[in-house]
């Protein structure tokens, strides 16, 4: 979520890990996680913010009391099962005065997430797997990224890495980071129909490499984060916002495809948001995300609160 005096501004994707840590011949990417935040960049993605240094600050909870299946039900290798994470993120933006190319605006992005996960998990044969973490996950950098913007159109286009320096010990039940490179290429769109109307989408393809720990490949990710909503004002618009997940490409371990299917995994979500600019330095996203047609993933409801404050 990103703001200004004139008009609401992007929600840029940051990197948490949401570590679900289950069954791995029953999730699916590597233990049914995803180093891309899904849902992060539902609202104004096109938009970039103006000229020089930007702070942003994320507050998402995630959690999910199944664990869903190739078919959609409820995983019938575990007894129980309760996924609660809950992350904080930094993520800084610069957008380079005085330069453009083709025409379009350059800017600059990291991030660092700190996710405090707890995951309650017992398999039907009764062995608990359950474990609890708060560490750094994975950060994010987007080297550079171009911005157009013509009257109520907004458009970005770019690449985002996903790097494997977050806390991770294969041992563990339950890791911040995934220990794997994710390449991230991306198209974001905002546009404003009318002086009370306001709609996004983002369309971005992860690429991900292998874990060199466990030689297990998660395959490709796929989303469209999207939102439409209605501005009562320059800076206060209310609306529904979401995401669709799919995976693209099977899992593998040493070359092999996993559990036969590749372990492919899909979600749908969908909910309200509100956003307000308080001032042309300070504004704040709230939304919320609930899941549905789930596959091969935790089925859970996010809740986001993102803000913008240059100080």
């Amino acid at each position: 979520m990103q703001g200004h005096s004139r008009q609401p501004t992007a929600a840029i994707a940051i990197t948490l890990c949401l570590a679900a840590g289950a069954v791995s011949d029953a999730e699916a990417t590597e233990l049914g996680g995803s180093s891309y935040p899904i849902g992060v960049d539902t609202n104004f993605g096109g938009v970039m913010l103006s000229p020089g240094w930007h702070n942003l600050f994320y507050l998402n909870n995630y959690e999910a009391s199944h664990l869903r299946d190739n078919s959609g039900g409820d995983n019938r290798a575990l007894s129980h099962y309760h996924l609660q994470a809950t992350t904080f993120a930094y993520r800084f933006s610069y957008v380079w005065p005085n330069i453009q190319v083709l025409g379009a605006q350059l800017e600059t992005r990291g991030a660092i997430p700190i996710p405090s996960i707890d995951l309650d998990r017992v398999l039907a044969s009764g062995a608990n797997l359950s474990g609890s973490t708060t560490r750094q996950g994975d950060p994010s950098f987007s080297p550079l990224l171009l911005g157009w913007s013509n009257g109520g159109l907004h458009q970005i286009v770019g690449m985002e890495m996903i790097l494997p320096l977050g806390s991770y010990d294969k041992t563990r039940p339950v890791n911040a980071g995934r220990n794997y490179w994710q390449f991230g290429p991306y198209y974001g769109v905002t546009w404003f129909p009318a002086a009370w109307a306001e709609a996004s989408a983002k369309l971005r393809y992860g690429i991900n490499q292998r874990n060199k720990d466990t030689g297990y490949k998660s395959g490709d990710e796929a989303t469209l984060e999207f939102s439409v909503g209605y501005r009562f004002s320059p800076s206060t618009s209310l609306g529904l916002n979401g995401y669709i997940y799919r995976q693209a490409t099977d899992d593998k371990v040493h070359g092999a495809v996993v559990n036969g299917n590749g372990n492919r995994g899909r979600a749908n979500a969908f909910g309200p948001y509100v956003s307000h600019s308080f001032s042309k330095d300070f504004s704040v996203v709230l939304k919320m995300q609930d899941e549905s047609n789930v596959r091969n993933r935790a089925d859970g409801v996010r809740v986001w609160l993102q803000t913008r404050l240059d100080l």
